[in-house]
This record gives C-alpha cells, sequence and structure tokens, in this order.
C-alpha cells in the first residue's frame, strides 16, 4: 500500500510540474488534471509517504535510488520500478533559501546574548566567585522587569 501510494504522489507531482502535450496520459494523472484546483498529493494515504512528505515536495533536493533486475522472471517488476523512475525524474522542485522574517531574528539575537550571559556565568562558577554571580543574576531580573 505504502509503494503504491508512493507511485501516485510521484504521479501527482511529476505531472503537476509538466505541460499537458503529450498524448499518451495515465488514468490516474488525467484525473489530477482535471481538478478545478489543480492535483492534490496524497501524501496522507500511507505512513511512508507521510514521513516523505518535505522531501518529495517540498523545499528540498532529493535523490532516489531505484533497483531492478537482469533476471527475466523479474521484467514486469523491472518495467514497473523504471517507469516509476522516469516519472520521479519529472518532479521539479523550486529549492530556495529559507528567510528569517524580523521577528525570527530578533529572537535569533535575544536567544544569542543569553547564550553568551549562560557562558559567562559560568566561568564565573568555575572560578568560584558566586557572590558576582548572584548581582549580575539581580541587574538582569531588574532589566527584565523594566521590558
Amino acid at each position: 500500500l505504502s509503494l503504491t501510494t508512493l507511485g501516485k504522489v510521484i504521479a501527482a507531482l511529476s505531472s503537476k510540474g509538466k505541460n499537458t502535450g503529450t498524448k499518451k496520459v495515465s488514468f490516474y494523472n488525467r484525473k489530477i488534471k482535471n481538478r478545478k484546483y489543480g492535483p492534490s498529493i496524497p501524501y496522507r494515504e500511507s505512513k511512508l509517504t507521510r514521513l516523505l512528505q518535505d522531501s518529495l515536495g517540498g523545499n528540498t533536493r532529493t535523490c532516489l535510488i531505484c533497483a531492478v533486475s537482469p533476471m527475466e522472471d523479474n521484467v514486469n517488476e523491472t518495467i514497473s520500478t523504471l517507469k516509476f523512475a522516469d516519472r520521479a525524474k519529472q518532479v521539479m522542485v523550486k529549492v530556495k533559501a529559507n528567510e528569517l522574517d524580523a521577528a525570527d531574528n530578533a529572537l535569533v539575537q535575544k536567544l544569542h546574548k543569553e547564550v553568551v550571559h549562560l557562558r559567562q556565568v559560568l566561568n564565573l562558577r568555575k572560578k568560584g566567585k558566586f557572590e558576582e554571580i548572584q548581582l549580575q543574576l539581580l541587574k538582569l531580573q531588574k532589566e527584565n522587569n523594566k521590558l
């Protein structure tokens, strides 16, 4: 079931990114292309596709390795795997760098200052200057109360 759903997800993602100019279209791709709001990607139909959701359709580069067999008994599986690999190759994901907004940037700066302060406190504690630590703590608590 999970591999079937993975095939559906790859088919949906590959049809999402390519033109409809091809003559040969599978039944599943036709169903997807006829939807009003574009393709619905069935990530939630299995645990495997749910776990791989960010890797398959998200903001990541993904490498997919497909194994085939040279044995004559496995011809149908090999052909199916190669078709799946071809569909997976057609999935286009636009990778872009994640950006922090102003609130996130301010939080990062605040946390960085806290880390620096905690390192200073740790160094003072190692030196045995416990009174200085208590004074700094009181000073910081007063600053926090003002904010």
